[in-house]
């Protein structure tokens, strides 16, 4: 029973939540999906939000339970709107899905790079940290706003299992990733834009998933909320367009499904709030034009902002300074810089996994938004590549130390170079002929089935030891698999109130390990000290440079010793103080 409600908790805060906030207009197929899935992610942040000041994640399970019955009845009763599939020259559409699926079998040819649980530095002892404490109804931040989203929805996974510890399905999570890109170029597939699909299908193969498919679905925040702000965008452009062409009430839909995925771009990380800008230039431009009613609108601004207060007053209760790190990152970009000029560095650190010709390309097309700018199209598409520029700057003054910390810049360019193909890819159509609508109740009962088929599939044919067992068959290999062994083979030798000491943070996310760790900075004499005199029985894992105690070192007695394994040696147990 643990694997089968951990595995469909994915699906449900992933996919079928969506279906109980249900769509209005008919759309194609693919654009359902993203609707879908992007209701369903802000309905998620809602119940995280819910769960993190109540008691309510104990009574997740029934909640699931009443959901899909929710969802089935709705479904049994027929209210959910039709969408569209083409009834003309089949054949086309069926070459078109055939073309997504290779690309998706394309992707899945980089599941070498997905790893089962949290590995990495910060996606162990800062994201998934904060997971493990929103599931337990606390929250320390940094001393800097960084959004939780992501974390947050891991946590009601760990609140599901009734479990923290089993990383495995909250991880996977992060899949949805892949699924969200493939169908946002199937429904640009779907409408002909070839030209569009041309250029995503290159640029969605570099910058997610050739040589980037780890940091994609690896618990780091930077290329999920470029592929937020990317998909938003994607959906802007679409609205715009059947706005342009005079269908109404899909546009402001398309744009709905927009709002959501910006929303959620801001609390999965910083630069996604830059997303608002183009969005709520849309909206006003419409309300301008009396194409959407007030009412709509404020409640678009509602969906919009929702998600980021409720972060905030999350934050804000716990720290008062939103870039308390600010001076930090800057010191980093210094210290990274090889080049004379901040912004040459920043350029060059940009392209060391992007094509440098593919951006000037980029660029020139984006120019292509000047000859439209009477419309809608040519102003959003040139906002766009505002939105890039400024982005560039940014990236270039507080975060270029790191390449992924700026990938997101590329999602506001390459939808601004769609702005500008967009009267070409008109002139490239083929004509897939007309469209029939079917019923959503296949979709969605699709949607159910399938979850639950994969749930009780994972349920009958694992089991939760194996679980448990591959899950510290993974976590033995967080960070240096060398230290970790060291301070696993000497972990019985820990008195009942002692911890180890060490500046390597791994240490208190190893298996058996938590609340066994004490995290003392180096050079930190006093913290250790301190820690030997008041937790007897503790060891002391100790680094050279900046991961040493010199003040402290006279205590690390031959006597004490118990191993060493690259810079690091381990000293203890401390039984009687320092002594």
């Amino acid at each position: 029973m643990f694997v089968f409600s951990s595995s469909f908790s994915v699906f449900f805060f992933t996919i079928i939540l969506g279906l109980a906030w249900r769509h209005r207009e008919p759309h194609l197929y693919p654009d359902v999906i993203l609707g879908v899935i992007a209701k369903s992610l802000w309905l998620s942040w809602l119940i995280v939000n819910i769960s993190y000041y109540t008691t309510f994640g104990e009574y997740l399970n029934f909640f699931i339970i009443l959901i899909v019955v929710f969802i089935s009845i709705n479904l049994f009763l027929k209210n959910y709107p039709s969408c569209y599939i083409f009834k003309k020259r089949k054949y086309i559409s069926f070459l078109a899905a055939l073309l997504v699926i290779g690309l998706f079998m394309l992707s899945a040819s980089y599941t070498d790079y997905y790893s089962l649980i949290f590995q990495r530095w910060d996606t162990v002892v800062s994201w998934n940290r904060w997971a493990t404490e929103i599931s337990e109804n606390t929250f320390h931040p940094m001393n800097a706003a960084y959004p939780v989203f992501f974390p947050g929805l891991w946590s009601l996974v760990y609140e599901v299992q009734s479990d923290n510890s089993i990383w495995i399905m909250a991880k996977s999570i992060m899949l949805i990733f892949p699924i969200i890109l493939m169908v946002t170029i199937y429904s640009l597939l779907l409408r002909e834009k070839l030209l569009s699909v041309f250029l995503l299908i290159i640029v969605i193969n570099i910058i997610f998933f050739s040589g980037n498919f780890y940091y994609l679905t690896s618990g780091y925040m930077d290329y999920p909320v470029a592929a937020m702000i990317l998909v938003s965008m994607i959906l802007l452009y679409l609205s715009s367009v059947d706005d342009d062409s005079s269908n109404n009430e899909r546009a402001n839909e398309l744009l709905l499904f927009s709002i959501v995925f910006a929303s959620l771009a801001a609390i999965t990380k910083q630069a996604g709030i830059l997303s608002f800008v183009p969005i709520v230039y849309y909206m006003a431009s419409k309300y301008i034009d009396k194409t959407i009613l007030v009412e709509k609108l404020a409640f678009y601004l509602f969906v919009l902002i929702f998600p980021i207060i409720m972060f905030l007053i999350m934050f804000f209760l716990e720290e008062d300074n939103i870039f308390g790190n600010a001076d930090v990152l800057k010191k980093l970009v210094v210290s990274k810089t090889t080049d004379s000029n901040v912004y040459l560095n920043a350029f060059n650190i940009m392209h060391q996994k992007f094509p440098m010709p593919l951006t000037f390309s980029l660029i020139a097309f984006s120019m292509l938004n000047i000859f439209n700018l009477k419309k809608i199209t040519g102003q959003l598409g040139m906002l766009l590549f505002i939105m890039s520029a400024i982005g560039f700057f940014i990236f270039a003054d507080c975060c270029s130390y790191d390449q992924r910390n700026g990938i997101w810049i590329f999602s506001f360019l390459v939808v601004s170079v769609l702005f500008g193909l967009f009267e070409f890819d008109n002139l490239t159509k083929v004509g897939l002929g007309g469209c029939v609508s079917i019923h959503a109740k296949y979709l969605v009962g699709f949607i159910l089935v399938f979850s639950f088929s994969v749930s009780i599939l994972f349920g009958v044919n694992v089991s939760e030891k194996s679980i448990r067992n591959l899950q510290y068959n993974e976590q033995i290999k967080i960070g240096s698999e060398g230290i970790n062994n060291l301070l696993l083979r000497h972990r019985d030798k820990l008195g009942p109130n002692g911890v180890i000491v060490s500046f390597y943070q791994l240490t208190g996310w190893l298996p058996g390990m938590k609340n066994k760790y004490k995290l003392c900075y180096g050079h930190k004499d006093a913290c250790v000290l301190n820690t030997l005199d008041t937790l007897p029985g503790s060891l002391v894992l100790v680094g050279k440079g900046r991961r040493d105690y010199p003040g402290a070192r006279k205590y690390f007695t031959k006597d004490k010793f118990l191993g060493r394994y690259g810079v690091y040696e381990l000293y203890g147990p401390f039984n009687e103080g320092r002594g």
